[in-house]
């Protein structure tokens, strides 16, 4: 592959490591972000053969660390069942793919001559961001963001304080600023010193889904059970109730998943009698096209208030009960990241 796209982020070897190399909580969601902006990330060459190296053996110690543990728990019980560890080829192949960033469509550039001559002169000189400590890798990494800079914008995170200013810590060394914006007037360079504030961007850009949409996306999903309850009841809803929305990460760059808690009131054609609506499930939101689909409903009820004052529910509605068996012990998967949350109006 090749840098095609007009905005690119590079990540600095640390943030690198953690983000790719999956070993934050918060690395999930930056699929999103690279889908929703359009943009391509960038991968150096001293990143990919840093966070190759670091991933490796980071995961063969933790590999002989849980067989350890699991020697302890065996002089402790008597015996225990083994563990098939991940072999050494195993990690190391899982770490290369996770190094070139795969999974992401990464584009690994490599490194020119000139690049590593101009890294190595600043590196020597100490300048930013060599100043505080010997930091080549450092300088091999900027120096690949200014070669990239005439070609396209270039988003920069990084949690080193050598590439940062002494007073402003949220601020990219104003050598480092003047050097970028000397390289080409039309193209920026932007600083993020963490994952987080890159990622505010994200949830700021991703709207939660205006409520009269949800609302005519459920009703048109479950319209067989709505058109039971309205025969059932009498009642029909008034769609003005109150929607509550969770914006969670998938596997798909371009899925979000919606988890949906919806109350609305239905009401009879004479308005004479009023029912509780509830609602509790979840569906996809397709950034592209920013379309609802698959509602997956697992709790439907029309309450009605008995005489006595407890709620019953109208024929119609339902509650799905679902789980999983399995024969060992259950697998451990990621959480998906929160995106964004939001509370309608009543």
């Amino acid at each position: 592959m090749d840098v095609t796209a007009m905005e690119v982020l590079i990540l600095d070897t640390n943030t690198f490591v953690e983000e790719i190399g999956l070993t934050s909580s918060s690395g999930s969601a930056l699929k999103h972000y690279l889908f929703n902006r359009g943009m391509q990330l960038v991968v150096p060459e001293v990143v990919v053969e840093e966070c190759e190296r670091h991933l490796t053996k980071r995961a063969l110690g933790k590999r002989h660390r849980i067989e350890g543990e699991l020697k302890w728990l065996a002089r402790f019980c008597g015996e225990v069942k083994g563990w098939p560890g991940p072999s050494d080829e195993t990690i190391k192949e899982r770490a290369r793919a996770l190094a070139r960033a795969e999974h992401l469509a990464a584009v690994v550039v490599p490194e020119t001559l000139g690049v590593r001559r101009r890294a190595d002169s600043r590196h020597q000189a100490e300048r930013p961001p060599s100043h505080k400590r010997a930091a080549r890798s450092d300088c091999r990494i900027w120096e690949q963001c200014l070669e990239l800079l005439p070609r396209c914008h270039v988003v920069f995170v990084s949690r080193d304080a050598d590439f940062r200013g002494h007073r402003h810590e949220d601020r990219l060394h104003p050598t480092l600023r003047a050097e970028a914006d000397d390289v080409a007037e039309d193209r920026r360079l932007t600083f993020h010193r963490s994952m987080d504030s890159l990622l505010s961007e994200l949830r700021s850009e991703i709207q939660p889904i205006p409520d009269d949409v949800v609302f005519a996306f459920v009703y048109e999903s479950i319209a067989t059970t709505v058109e039971e309850l309205e025969s059932n009841s009498g009642c029909r809803p008034k769609r003005g109730g109150q929607v509550k929305q969770t914006l969670l990460t998938t596997e798909h760059p371009e899925l979000i998943e919606v988890r949906l808690e919806i109350e609305d009131i239905w009401q009879s054609a004479d308005q004479t009698e009023t029912m509780e609506f509830r609602l509790s499930g979840s569906c996809q939101y397709r950034l592209a096209d920013e379309a609802l689909s698959d509602l997956n409903a697992w709790d439907v009820k029309l309450l009605t208030q008995q005489p006595d004052g407890s709620p019953r529910a109208v024929k119609g509605s339902y509650v799905h009960l679902s789980g999983h068996a399995y024969l060992g012990a259950p697998p451990i998967r990621p959480e998906p990241q929160v995106l964004g949350k939001r509370v309608g109006a009543d």
